[in-house]
């Protein structure tokens, strides 16, 4: 009797381990109990728009629990060697213990992190919202960096058109006897005689100012949007849920390029 009843307890108590081990290798189960959270309130503040987002303003919000930022987060604050952890395995806990919400009160987003200690709470809601902060205005540096490429290019590719107009109406203007697109750095011969270059005068001069007018339009955009302010909007904490201990203890953990 004794023996079976020995046999059966050993049983339960293995049984209990074995359970006990087995959950806690699911994400989000015994390391990550959910007593403790960490609300950060966030927001954009719009201003000077010179070349338009196309993203919409809620998307890159949301985009806070995206996995390619939890992922960055990770890997930028060494956040699985922090907590012993496996990087996929991190991922997916935190994927699943992190919420992102409309606060009504403030109706700004609110960025929800859930775990079994107030410290790690405010630890991951730091570097969530500090990488992507960082990966979304990198982005937008970037994209202005490409526009104004694009700008100069178009403006070298225009100025490559209007030149052979230029000198065509030099050629035309020389003979008319208009000076006003006369150019003493141009030595132009034109054979036209003076009534074949009456008749091509208008129609030169209209295109070569049409043109000439296409490259001011990109002159002056390529003027505003290195002028204005960028970025164009900036990421607001309204509401940080950490302390500034964990804000120096995070900065410390963070890895550079």
């Amino acid at each position: 009797m004794k023996t079976k009843l020995l046999i059966l307890i050993t049983a339960l108590f293995t049984g209990a381990v074995g359970y006990f081990i087995g959950n806690n290798h699911i994400a989000g189960s015994f390391f990550w109990k959910k007593s403790y959270s960490s609300e950060t309130l966030v927001c954009k503040q719009f201003e000077i728009n010179p070349i338009e987002v196309s993203n919409d303003t809620e998307n890159l919000v949301t985009a806070i629990l995206s996995k390619s930022n939890i992922k960055a987060a990770i890997n930028t604050y060494r956040l699985d060697d922090l907590y012993n952890d496996d990087l996929n395995d991190l991922l997916e806990t935190i994927s699943k213990n992190a919420s992102i919400s409309r606060d009504l009160d403030t109706n700004f987003t609110k960025l929800t992190v859930l775990a079994n200690s107030e410290q790690k709470a405010q630890q991951i809601s730091y570097a969530l919202t500090q990488t992507f902060k960082s990966r979304w205005e990198s982005s937008l540096t970037q994209q202005h960096i490409d526009t104004l490429a694009v700008y100069k290019s178009k403006i070298t590719e225009q100025k490559s058109r209007i030149e052979p107009l230029r000198k065509k109406l030099y050629e035309i203007s020389s003979v008319v006897g208009f000076s006003g697109f006369r150019d003493k750095s141009l030595d132009v011969k034109s054979s036209l005689t003076r009534i074949e270059a009456e008749k091509l005068f208008p129609e030169a001069r209209n295109v070569y100012e049409k043109e000439m007018r296409i490259l001011g339009f990109l002159e002056k955009a390529l003027y505003n949007a290195e002028y204005n302010v960028y970025p164009i909007h900036k990421f607001h904490y309204q509401e940080a849920s950490w302390s500034d201990e964990t804000a120096e203890f995070m900065k410390a953990r963070k890895q550079t390029k």
